[in-house]
């Protein structure tokens, strides 16, 4: 584990788990469709490996309505913007802490821990490309009403166009 103070790192220690049998760490439900665990509100109520269509449609529905703002770690600035614009909140500058230059993109890992971890999370799969949509047809909202602040965002950006093609991971469990 490369974070030394991770909440988990002596739990992983203790059961012996790496990366290689991550998915047999059954007591963690937070590798097992997390994000729709936490968005769904039923956290504890399924065992690993249980969670269901029902709790990815209530997540969906509560960042459908209930989220002012969805955004993408992988379009943080677009995602600030997004939260300066509907929140009013007053960002002029951050910097940027604690990023990997080299982020290692999934095809140069061990294809069957990714392929395992793909499987006990095929909901915050479904989850994430949902989520993505709602920030393109948020983006797109937002655009059109503010695209002063939007061209100068992608102009700092680098970026030529509004939409980025998003990666999707398939799924064969």
């Amino acid at each position: 584990m490369q974070t030394p103070h991770h909440p988990l790192q002596k739990a992983f220690e203790a059961q012996g788990i790496e990366l290689e049998n991550l998915t047999d760490a059954r007591f963690v439900r937070m590798i097992n469709n997390g994000q729709t665990r936490l968005i769904s509100g039923v956290w504890n109520e399924a065992p690993f490996g249980e969670c269901t269509e029902e709790m990815l449609e209530v997540a969906k529905r509560r960042l459908r309505d209930r989220f002012a703002v969805v955004g993408l770690t992988e379009r943080f600035d677009e995602t600030l913007l997004h939260l300066k614009i509907v929140l009013g909140w007053n960002i002029s500058w951050y910097t940027q802490e604690n990023v990997t230059r080299r982020q290692p993109h999934p095809r140069d890992g061990p294809q069957k821990v990714i392929g395992d971890i793909l499987c006990v999370n095929q909901l915050d799969v479904a989850l994430y490309d949902y989520a993505t949509d709602l920030f393109e047809k948020q983006r797109q909202v937002l655009g059109e009403k503010f695209p002063t602040q939007y061209t100068r965002v992608l102009k700092n950006l680098g970026m030529k166009s509004l939409y980025q093609r998003r990666r999707r991971f398939s799924v064969g469990c």
